[in-house]
């Protein structure tokens, strides 16, 4: 944890020193929490995101609850052989494995999110790689306790579609504190971030809450053998129950979001014209 927390204390000073904002702030605007808050419920767009994001925390976060479960109860230990050798792994290696490749491939989805967002938009490209983080997710319904190479597989097909995903919504929430100063004529891309953190929050906590009842419910019991419910349990928390929040926030994305490229560079034209009209540099 100290080596983690000398990384991040080195990431955080690169990133503070290498970014510079885009915005200045309106030195002569006061205005109360109360507007503010008044207009971000009244933004449909931040609204939208924001239920969007719970739901994608939950589907994230199911997963992760009983990935451990999964290995150990339904997988069990695997005999597998490489290079004329047979091995024997109990649930904790594979368990371990199937994370750290989820969270590697991740990584190259994020770094590509510039790339994804000037070929597709910040909203088309959040549908798309979502669709197919939901398709690769609800495909392990199908998979066997054998079926190493394909868990693998899917496991690091869903990450690299899903691991874009979060920096795309949360640089979309930067385009509804770009709305609600176009409605309103105030800006509050503080309050619009921070609100917006209740969103994870909500849906981490939810989650768990949520993998907890379906465990329950199944009859689980710790260290002993499952019955079908039970793993039948196990088995749709890893595929279809995450894909159902997975394909109810696209369809709040697809249908009630409207703030695309083209809507955002109008939008954008009008608030740097209004912010030029009252003496408000941009930042250079």
């Amino acid at each position: 944890m100290a080596l983690y927390a000398v990384v991040a204390i080195i990431f955080f000073v690169i990133t503070f020193l290498s970014t510079h904002e885009r915005i200045q702030p309106i030195t002569k605007e006061r205005t109360s929490v109360k507007n503010d808050l008044k207009d971000i419920t009244k933004n449909l767009p931040w609204v939208v995101l924001f239920a969007v994001t719970i739901l994608f925390i939950l589907f994230v976060c199911i997963r992760l609850s009983i990935t451990v479960h999964y290995f150990k109860y339904h997988i069990g230990t695997q005999q597998i052989t490489l290079f004329g050798t047979t091995h024997s792994f109990d649930f904790e290696w594979p368990a371990s494995a199937f994370n750290v490749v989820g969270q590697g491939a991740s990584l190259p989805g994020v770094v590509l999110v510039p790339w994804f967002s000037r070929k597709l938009g910040r909203k088309n490209a959040a549908i798309a790689l979502f669709a197919a983080a939901i398709l690769f997710t609800a495909l392990f319904i199908l998979l066997r306790p054998g079926d190493l190479v394909w868990i693998f597989l899917l496991q690091l097909l869903s990450s690299v579609s899903a691991g874009p995903v979060s920096p795309l919504l949360w640089a979309m929430y930067a385009d509804t504190a770009d709305h609600s100063e176009w409605k309103t004529g105030r800006r509050a891309t503080g309050l619009v971030y921070s609100a917006s953190i209740m969103s994870n929050k909500l849906g981490w906590a939810v989650g768990a809450m949520c993998a907890g009842w379906i465990l329950a419910l199944t009859g689980f019991q710790a260290n002993v053998a499952q019955n079908l419910d039970v793993l039948t349990g196990l088995t749709s928390m890893m595929s279809v129950i995450p894909a159902v929040p997975g394909v109810i926030a696209l369809i709040l994305l697809i249908f009630f979001y409207k703030l695309d490229e083209p809507t955002m560079n109008k939008i954008k034209e009008v608030v740097g014209a209004q912010r030029e009209a009252a003496g408000i540099p941009e930042a250079s």
